[in-house]
């Protein structure tokens, strides 16, 4: 989960040794995705870490206290990082679940009255789709006051787009996956979206199909010792 302490992860870890349990989820931002991908942590969820990874270590140092502004983070994020990263990733076998599409929910500048006339919402119970409404316009007004401008917005959506697109072709495992149900994600048509997502990250049809059948069966077989098939 997020925000756990970097003793509370390190006894996670050398519990689930101990006893044989493989452990995966968030990188909270005391543990640092280095120490996690060390740490051989079985996978990563929706690519944790990996930005606040490349940002130059004097800049983290300051920008990772109470009262960080999203904007100032996105500002400081270097590309130039992501093919080490990707690199570290693959040689420790640490698998990703990008989660893309949620992303784009989360962040991205789409109003909440439009997301709402998405199609797959008539499947979805009528309290959901209140709530996601809701949160989506909570999200937007806290964005602003983060200073997060329709360009740094724009700037942050793109970055992720690269890192997926960089572990991807650096032979760093991806699990397909989309955290539904979550803030307009209904689940299967959430599926669909995270597809398309990742094609338009760059991602070759074959990777993106690969992530959700070959792939599931070699984690299934190589991390959880279950039958790949």
């Amino acid at each position: 989960h997020p925000g756990l302490s970097r003793e509370t992860y390190d006894a996670i870890v050398r519990t689930a040794r101990e006893v044989g349990i493989t452990w995966a989820g968030h990188v909270p931002v005391a543990v640092g995705l280095r120490h996690a991908i060390a740490a051989r942590q079985s996978t990563i969820d929706h690519m944790d870490g990996y930005l606040e990874a490349s940002v130059p270590e004097t800049t983290a140092v300051r920008l990772f206290t109470p009262g960080m502004r999203l904007a100032d983070f996105v500002r400081n994020v270097d590309e130039s990082r992501f093919e080490e990263l990707a690199r570290l990733t693959r040689a420790a076998g640490v698998w990703n679940v990008p989660t893309a599409a949620l992303w784009e929910n989360l962040f991205d500048r789409t109003p909440p009255d439009v997301l709402v006339q998405r199609p797959e919402n008539r499947y979805a119970p009528r309290q959901w789709v209140t709530n996601w409404t809701n949160a989506k316009r909570n999200r937007m007004q806290q964005d602003e006051q983060q200073g997060m401008t329709p360009e740094l917005v724009s700037r942050f959506m793109s970055a992720r787009r690269k890192l997926l697109k960089t572990l991807a072709d650096g032979g760093a495992p991806l699990l397909m996956g989309t955290d539904s149900p979550q803030i307009f994600s209904v689940p299967g048509f959430s599926l669909h979206r995270e597809l398309a997502l990742a094609v338009d990250a760059g991602l070759t049809p074959f990777q993106v199909l690969e992530s959700g059948t070959k792939n599931v069966g070699r984690y299934a077989s190589e991390e959880l010792k279950l039958d790949g098939r």
